[in-house]
């Protein structure tokens, strides 16, 4: 597990550079693409894992743990909308993945109740 979290954060370089390409926006001036992601261990009325995608403020995307897929919250013509869909989707699964590993590690490591 150490090989994905190194120094560098390659994965999470790597989501990130992904989660740009995903997604049409204009290609004139500056913007900010953030993604929010949550993990929760444990029974809760929420999504055990969810994600906002926002550009400028703008919600532009979520995807949960109840769907296991993303909701575009922007008109899209693409016409590569599938495409893009089923790549956010391996995407958003593969940081879950890394999510729960991540809890779990923390949870061994730092859990010091008996």
């Amino acid at each position: 597990m150490q090989h994905l979290f190194g120094k560098n954060g390659f994965i999470y370089s790597f989501f990130l550079v992904y989660l740009l390409t995903c997604f049409t926006v204009t290609k004139a001036g500056s913007h900010t693409l953030m993604a929010f992601a949550t993990y929760i261990d444990g029974q809760t009325p929420f999504p055990e894992f969810s994600v906002v995608l926002m550009l400028d403020d703008v919600q532009i995307g979520y995807y949960d743990s109840v769907t296991w897929s993303v909701t575009r919250h922007s008109p899209s013509d693409s016409k590569y909308q599938n495409e893009e869909k089923s790549d956010a989707d391996i995407v958003f699964l593969e940081l879950y993945n890394i999510m729960k590993d991540r809890a779990v590690y923390n949870k061994e490591l730092l859990n010091n109740t008996n």
